[in-house]
């Protein structure tokens, strides 16, 4: 199967999933960019055309999770910082 031929059918369906989890365009075109790259990278290890659709699915799903895992360090939240102290009240 061709890369091309792979992101033309699914690059917009891809979008809009990425649209329902993230709400910055920006990101989702990063997410877009990033799922595109490891699709071409891991190509090779799809074992037949049928599964595609559920294989670059669950690409972008990972890929959704690993976005939200870096951006949860970046601003390194404690767990005490998301709940209001009963001082605060």
């Amino acid at each position: 199967m061709n890369i091309e031929v792979i992101w033309h059918e699914y690059r917009e369906r891809l979008q809009r999933f990425l649209l329902s989890k993230v709400n910055n365009q920006a990101d989702v075109e990063d997410l877009l960019q990033d799922i595109l790259i490891k699709t071409y990278a891991n190509l090779e290890s799809l074992s037949s055309e049928q599964s595609i659709k559920p294989w670059i699915f669950q690409i972008a799903n990972n890929t959704i999770i690993d976005f939200y895992r870096k951006k949860g360090r970046q601003n390194d939240i404690s767990p005490e910082d998301l709940w209001y102290s009963q001082d605060s009240i």
